[in-house]
Order: C-alpha cells, then sequence, then structure tokens
C-alpha cells in the first residue's frame, strides 16, 4: 500500500511538472551563486582569524596587532579601552597583571560569520595564554569583528579578551546559527545605521536597569545568540538559554551600560557597539566594556548575535 501510494505521487508529481520560467530559473543562480559567495567569505575570513592567531602564538603582542586596523578598538582586561592600533600596541609593552609583555595567545576560531555582501565580519572562540604570570595555561575567550578590504584583505576593528574560569572544550555545533543566504539588502547611510545602533543598545540597557538583565537579553537577543560563558559550558546559545542564564540572583543587582561607539557593514545587516558597563550590588559596583555583535534582519529591528566584555580599572574619584 505504502509503495503503491508513493508510486502515485510521484506520478502526479510528474504529470503536473512545468517546467520553470526563464526569471525563477536565474533566481535559482543567482540563490546558488550567493551561497558559494557566503561560504567562500566566510572560509576567507577564518583564515584571517587563523593567521592572526598563528602570528600572536608565534610573536606575541607584534603578532596579535599584526591583523588590527589602524583605528581598531581594543579591550583588555582590567584596561582602559585602547582606542586604535597604536593605543593597543602601548597597552601591550606594559600590561596590567597577570600579563606580560612576553605573553603569547594561541585560539583556533569556533565559529565565523560575515554580512550577506561578504564585507564585514565576526569570529568567536576560546584562546590560551601562554608567558603571563599565571602559571600554566590562563583561558581565555576572543570576540572579533572584521571589515574586508577593497584588497581583499581582512582586518579587525574590534577585538576582545576575557578571561575563561576553565580551559575550553570542543566547539558545538554552529551550523543554525549562519546568518541564511539571501538577498543582499540595498546600501545604507552609514552615519544613520551607526545610530540606529547606539539607539537600539541604550534602548537595551535601559531595558536591563527597568526589567533586569534577563528579560532585557531575552527580548535584544537573536534566536540563534550565542554568548561567552567562560566556564562550563564554554558558550551560551540560543535566546531562551540566554534569557535563563540570566535568571536568578540578587534582584536589587542592576546591570546598566553606555555604547559609546558602533559601525557597521555597507547594507546595514550586521555591525558592532563597544561601550562601557557598571554592574551594582549590594556590596559596591563593578566596571568593564563590552564589545556585542548585532544582526539586522529584513524589515526587524537590531539584535544582537554575539556578547562578551571584560573589566576596567573604576574610575578616579
Amino acid at each position: 500500500m505504502l509503495s503503491a501510494l508513493a508510486v502515485a505521487a510521484c506520478r502526479d508529481s510528474q504529470d503536473e511538472f512545468t517546467a520553470p520560467s526563464a526569471a525563477s530559473a536565474a533566481d535559482d543562480v543567482q540563490a546558488t551563486s550567493r551561497v558559494g559567495d557566503l561560504r567562500a567569505a566566510r572560509l576567507a575570513l577564518r583564515a584571517a582569524d587563523s593567521a592572526q592567531a598563528a602570528a600572536a602564538a608565534a610573536r606575541g603582542a607584534s603578532g596579535l596587532l599584526s591583523a588590527l586596523a589602524n583605528d581598531a578598538l581594543f579591550l583588555l582586561p582590567r584596561s582602559p579601552l585602547a582606542e586604535g592600533k597604536d593605543a593597543a600596541r602601548a597597552l601591550l609593552a606594559a600590561p596590567p597583571a597577570p600579563f606580560t609583555p612576553q605573553m603569547k595567545l594561541s585560539w583556533t576560531p569556533a565559529f565565523t560569520d560575515v554580512s550577506l555582501d561578504g564585507r564585514v565580519g565576526y569570529s568567536f572562540g576560546n584562546v590560551n595564554i601562554t608567558g603571563s604570570q599565571t602559571p600554566g595555561v590562563q583561558p581565555a575567550q576572543y570576540i572579533a569583528f572584521w571589515r574586508r578590504r577593497d584588497t581583499g584583505r581582512w582586518v579587525v576593528e574590534a577585538w576582545s579578551l576575557s578571561f575563561a574560569g576553565v580551559p575550553g572544550g570542543p566547539p558545538p555545533e554552529f551550523f543554525h546559527h549562519l546568518l541564511p543566504p539571501q538577498e543582499t539588502p540595498p546600501l545604507v547611510n552609514l552615519a544613520t545605521a551607526r545610530r540606529d545602533l547606539l539607539r537600539v543598545d541604550a534602548e537595551f540597557a535601559k531595558a536591563s536597569v527597568q526589567q533586569g538583565q534577563a528579560r532585557a537579553f531575552g527580548k535584544y537577543a537573536d534566536v540563534h545568540a550565542v554568548t561567552l560563558n567562560g566556564g562550563d559550558p564554554d558558550f551560551i546559545l540560543g535566546r531562551q538559554a540566554i534569557f535563563r542564564s540570566r535568571q536568578g540572583g540578587d534582584p536589587s543587582d542592576v546591570l546598566d551600560w553606555t555604547p559609546k561607539f558602533a559601525d557597521a557593514g555597507p547594507h546595514g545587516d550586521l555591525g558592532y557597539t563597544v561601550g562601557f558597563y557598571v554592574f551594582s550590588f549590594a556590596g559596591g559596583q563593578a566596571f568593564g566594556k563590552y564589545l556585542t555583535i548585532w544582526h539586522k534582519r529584513p524589515g526587524q529591528d537590531w539584535k544582537f548575535m554575539q556578547d562578551g566584555g571584560n573589566s576596567t580599572p573604576p574610575p578616579a574619584p
């Protein structure tokens, strides 16, 4: 019976088949081309990230800095925000403990993705630091936002390192997290896109203060967002898991932040914000900075795809 139904269904579908129009065939070719272009761009970004990792493992600070744009934002724990490659170089020449000028970093990107035009992208993963004041290997995690120059070279526009409590494990599967191949949106006014990102991030912060971290992160996270966790697990995957991870704790705790920098790709579908946070709790306050990666789906507002940060020295009294 099952076989007969299958044969009949197959025959009916063949009888009703009509050749695709020239327009739909062209659409299929374009869609296939977009998939191939995105795959090539992701692989190129992964290669650039891996090359930076190899340089940082071999040469330390100079290797780490080799991929940074001249105006890159560099977020190192226990340090002020370094604005520009020269400021990052000066910071790494005399870093705070447990870092040393001789330290070396190694990593393999756990995930890379790009905008629909392949001009900007981001990566993240686990890091091993050697040569620091911490005996053995200091585990950490990173997030990077990249831009592809007209020459084809990828450069880092924002790079953030955060400490991890335990060494990283094998990365989970992120296949569901890739941005879908679809029509590339039109070019946008980048000044407007930056203002929109700063606005959305400020609204995100306001929601955190007024409604609590859990509800705010649940509202502004993309359904497939990922956050750094610095432990077991290394990453928190998906909006619901991120919401749950922010529940609990003292109801009087308040996480607030202020976005200061933002940028996006030419078509306004992928961008980042960098700013400063204050975590207020019963025993005092903790200060830090953060890097958030944002994605904008067609017809929707920005949602964050990745988020992480690290500490800064407390402000002067």
